[in-house]
């Protein structure tokens, strides 16, 4: 059983999460240099504020009932400002223009606007945005009818189309509002998950009411930091809180290797504006099981696998943006059979700690997260991946001018006859610093501007890979990872110095770079895609022991 809070990543990553920086004003991150007895004196103050806060918080069968009575009509609430309205076109598109342009929030409740997107900028977006999404929906209406499924005006569908091309097309276009939680919970198998599992979920709130321990601890504590800036968050009293309490009080208990790990509140809570309690548990541990699997365990191991697998898509699709990553920590040119880098992940990795801990909350505007959540529910984890690699496409036009600026050159790239290939040169030892806090802000910002979510996604969101493909990802990563920590351990148990060790890496490099160790094949070449006598040798599994 075990909680992580923001401080406990920090120690595990070497960063803060990117998420919870969206949700922070400036003067909040302003207050982080403290004194001993200043942090002493917070520490003391959270720890009696917390005590009282599992007295007036104690539930019972009764509060649950009026909770769980309050929640649905919230939900009403929260359904209609998110729906359109089955009436005359003209009508709602006038209706749904003003009422958003009209409003400091969106139809989620989140506030339009900060730091990074602007009133007008917002407007704008929405004026084109809004009959997209009222074109869409009478497009899928007529998708489901053509496909057997009635639909009765004003209410949710409760069945979908099979999966095929013209559903995936659908998907990525945008599936209205108002449908999107019971269509991902039909997308990831939760109906079926919910019927195996029948009572359970209302076994745990029971066993739940009277808990108290680390993790019920550090829920509480972060009940009110999610979204701060919705409306449906905000009320520190609200049903919303109480139904956030719940599900993930249930899942620490269901999921004790995981137990509490901040980011889940935010995933939990925006699932919480599309799903009823019950459905949001189950889509929680599906989320942590299929899509983030190990991300938010008690070593984070499946986090830096994520990030060692984007590293890898990166070496392989967009070799010019992993080159100036690398370039970064000042490792210089890298063979390509060594793979030490998936183990020792380089320092802008903290910057995408975010993306894979809150599944782009925070990360993108939530317009866009949500389009993208839409794909990832329909497709699986690839999509992750894709996303991940769409950024750092959008990026790479301005990764490049901050690179050949630090290097003090104006020509950066050199055309070849197949792609661009970036320039082997030292990067100047005191712009080292001033590159590294250039490239961090601008992968930490500029997706949070990203509101015009079909340019991205048409733009940048290609499907580039295959699961398949991306499982063999995965399987590479976690050997090279292992290998690396058994290496290690070796050093340790030897005494080696720091010198001595990276020697004994060097001799190691051709073990670690191979996914069958008598086959040594290269890094580039986990993607499977790559040629047919890379697919032949898959086909053929594992070589005899």
């Amino acid at each position: 059983m075990h909680s992580r809070t923001t401080s406990a990543a920090t120690a595990a990553t070497g960063t803060t999460y990117g998420f919870l920086d969206y949700y922070t004003n400036a003067t909040d991150e302003e207050d982080i240099e403290e004194t001993e007895n200043q942090v002493a004196n917070t520490q003391q103050m959270e720890h009696t504020h917390m005590a009282s806060a599992y007295i007036t918080k104690h539930e019972t069968k009764e509060s649950i009932v009026e909770s769980r009575r309050d929640f649905a009509s919230l939900k009403e609430r929260i359904n209609s400002g998110m729906s359109i309205k089955e009436s005359p076109l003209p009508f709602r598109k006038s209706a749904m223009k003003q009422s958003i342009k009209n409003s400091t929030t969106d139809r989620y409740g989140f506030q339009k606007t900060n730091q990074y997107i602007s009133t007008k900028d917002y407007n704008d977006w929405w004026n084109e945005y809004c009959p997209y999404l009222i074109r869409r929906k009478a497009k899928w209406i007529k998708f489901l009818e053509r496909n057997g499924l009635y639909y009765e005006p004003n209410l949710v569908p409760s069945r979908f189309p099979a999966r095929s091309e013209e559903m995936a097309r659908f998907v990525r276009k945008g599936i209205p509002a108002e449908w999107r939680g019971k269509a991902w919970f039909s997308f990831v198998g939760g109906v079926e998950k919910m019927k195996d599992n029948k009572g359970l979920y209302e076994a745990l709130v029971n066993e739940s009411t009277d808990l108290v321990n680390e993790n019920t601890e550090a829920i509480e504590k972060d009940l009110h930091r999610t979204f701060p800036d919705n409306v449906y968050f905000k009320e520190q009293n609200s049903s919303m809180l109480d139904t956030l309490r719940r599900v993930l009080k249930c899942f620490s208990m269901f999921k004790p290797s995981i137990g509490y790990c901040q980011s889940l509140n935010f995933i939990a809570g925006l699932l919480l504006l599309f799903m009823n309690e019950e459905e949001t548990f189950w889509m929680l541990v599906i989320v942590t099981e299929k899509f983030l699997p190990g991300v938010h365990e008690s070593n984070l191991e499946g986090l830096s696998v994520n990030q060692g697998m984007l590293m890898l898509c990166l070496k392989q699709y967009l070799p010019d943006v992993w080159k100036i990553i690398m370039d970064n920590d000042d490792l210089g040119d890298i063979p390509d059979d060594d793979t030490s880098y998936l183990f020792f992940l380089p320092t802008l990795t903290f910057c995408t700690t975010s993306w894979f801990m809150s599944l782009f909350i925070g990360v993108l505007p939530i317009e866009t997260t949500l389009r993208i959540w839409d794909i990832i529910f329909y497709h699986n984890s690839k999509t992750i991946f894709q996303v991940s690699l769409g950024i750092f496409k959008m990026l790479d036009p301005e990764l490049r001018k901050f690179y050949c600026r630090a290097h003090g050159i104006s020509t950066l790239f050199t055309h070849s006859d197949t792609d661009l290939t970036l320039k082997s040169t030292r990067l100047q030892e005191n712009n080292r610093d001033v590159l590294g806090s250039d490239l961090f802000q601008l992968i930490q910002n500029t997706p949070k501007r990203v509101i015009n979510t079909n340019l991205f996604i048409d733009t940048y969101v290609q499907n580039t890979f295959t699961q398949e493909e991306i499982r063999r990802c995965r399987e590479f990563v976690v050997q090279s990872r292992q290998r690396h920590a058994n290496l290690i351990d070796r050093r340790k148990e030897l005494g080696m110095t720091h010198e001595e060790r990276k020697e004994l890496l060097k001799q190691e490099r051709g073990v670690i770079s191979g996914v069958w160790e008598e086959r040594r094949m290269r890094t580039g070449l986990w993607n499977v895609g790559l040629n047919r006598r890379i697919k032949k040798i898959y086909s053929k599994g594992p070589p005899p022991k």
